[in-house]
């Protein structure tokens, strides 16, 4: 995330030019068959600050309309506060989305050549995004930018999705490679206070300390994530439908059966304790399992923001999460490619060693 000096670089280095527009309003429509009946809700800045606009969904359908006489970026969410899709909107704007949920990262976005390329560049790369491939995203941008700098994509890119916006060095430098006019200051701005807003309310990144929560046994037990190379966090609810979940875990745990590799802990939030332990019975399986007290009011919970099962955390050797999100094939993924380089490596260098 972008930290301080950084905003106040953005700023400083583009000021608040504002670019007019003749008409009074932008339009956001979207179809998501596996959206059902729900509310999306919409959040961007405009001259007058943080605004929320929100949407009933109908059979996967729904319209929603706003104010902003410059170009900004919007932010949509759906039940539970799932996080969406973002987009560039200003007046006039008439922006259509088509996809689904589960794969958000390959929404169609139509309406405006800035959205377009933006969401061709997500479907392209998509893997890349569901697996946390931040270090070959980020050249996949560079290479985008260097290749073109007249395209408003390319600062979109950088901003809300290159995932070393604190080396100001290189940023500075991609920020160049892009044409004045592909750049508006409107959209550094947005950007920025949107960014200060998730910060204060999410505090994403940070790093994991140990945590308390109890045992099969009643007992306390500490979840510890710099006991192992990479760690699985994963929250669930008793009455979630988690059988391909247990599958794909119980998979990972037989192929990285070394717990300084991979540590997997899961914690359920319901109180009855009874019906938990009967289903881990059921399932069993062999990685830790824990209970958290008083479900989604307890502390470390409250403290996460988990508003919905299942939600898994990944972190690195030091507690870094490096994944939060509901898809287990997208932690299946990603644990693959990290412990399997790992083990590539060490072997490459046992071999080097003998010979």
């Amino acid at each position: 995330m972008c930290n301080n000096i950084f905003k106040a670089f953005l700023l400083c280095l583009f000021g608040f030019v504002l670019m007019g527009c003749s008409s009074e309003s932008f339009k956001l429509e979207g179809n998501f068959p596996d959206a059902g009946e729900q509310t999306f809700r919409a959040v961007y800045v405009n001259e007058a600050g943080v605004q929320t606009i929100k949407a009933l969904v109908e059979e996967g359908r729904f319209t929603m309309e706003g104010v902003a006489p410059n170009y900004t970026v919007l932010y949509l969410y759906g039940k539970n506060d799932k996080f969406i899709a973002k987009v560039a909107v200003k007046n006039g704007d008439n922006i259509k989305m088509r996809g689904t949920i589960k794969h958000s990262n390959l929404i169609e976005v139509k309406g405006s050549d800035v959205n377009e390329d933006w969401s061709d560049f997500r479907r392209e790369n998509h893997l890349l995004y569901e697996e946390g491939k931040e270090h070959l995203l980020d050249k996949k941008i560079e290479e985008y930018i260097e290749h073109d700098g007249s395209r408003m994509a390319g600062l979109l890119l950088l901003l809300c999705d290159y995932s070393h916006l604190d080396d100001t060095k290189k940023v500075h430098e991609l920020l160049n490679k892009i044409d004045e006019k592909a750049r508006p200051a409107s959209v550094l701005k947005a950007y920025t206070e949107m960014n200060a807003m998730m910060v204060a309310k999410n505090e994403p990144r940070k790093r994991f300390n140990s945590m308390m929560f109890y045992n099969e046994n009643d007992s306390l037990e500490a979840f510890v994530p710099v006991r192992s190379y990479i760690s699985i966090l994963y929250f669930w609810g008793i009455d979630d439908a988690r059988k391909d979940i247990v599958t794909e875990l119980d998979s990972l745990y037989a192929k990285y059966d070394n717990k300084k590799q991979l540590q997997i802990v899961d914690v359920v939030l319901d109180s009855d304790t009874l019906k938990w332990k009967r289903a881990l019975r059921r399932e069993n399986t062999e990685w830790t399992h824990l209970w958290a007290v008083g479900g989604i009011m307890n502390k470390a919970v409250v403290d996460l923001q988990i508003k919905s099962t299942p939600e898994f955390f990944v972190l690195d050797s030091i507690g870094q999460p490096i994944y939060r999100g509901d898809s287990i094939e997208a932690v299946s993924k990603l644990i693959n490619s990290k412990l399997k380089n790992r083990i590539d490596t060490k072997k490459n260098k046992s071999k080097s060693k003998k010979k």
